[in-house]
């Protein structure tokens, strides 16, 4: 029984993740055939030259991604930026509208 033996969960799940690991491989070798037979039928090569034009894809689509990523994080840190002049600003105005009702005061106040 599993439960007598506490070494035994240990095993079941060792066996349990290699199962889980055999079968993500064959789910990523099937997803290359498919992609490979799709290529195929637009170009004739060998599957060599298949891995290294899919390579060439990721490699292309990586790019892409990290230069959308930097695009975004330079537009918020303009955005940031504006927002801290803009905080900046108010800031300014209120503490000139505060020192303005405190002359007003003193000045009621004589």
């Amino acid at each position: 029984m599993a439960g007598d033996d506490p070494f035994s969960i240990v095993t079941e799940n060792k066996e349990r993740d290699e199962v889980n690991r055999r079968i993500a491989e064959a789910e990523k070798r099937k997803r290359i055939e498919v992609e490979y037979q799709k290529w195929k039928v637009s170009n004739s090569g060998t599957m060599e030259e298949f891995i290294a034009w899919s390579a060439e894809e990721n490699k292309k689509r990586l790019e892409d991604e990290k230069r959308k990523r930097d695009e975004i994080i330079r537009i918020r840190k303009e955005q940031n930026r504006i927002q801290a002049i803009n905080d900046a600003k108010k800031r300014k105005e209120e503490a000139k509208r505060k020192a303005d009702e405190k002359r007003r005061k003193l000045i009621d106040m004589r």
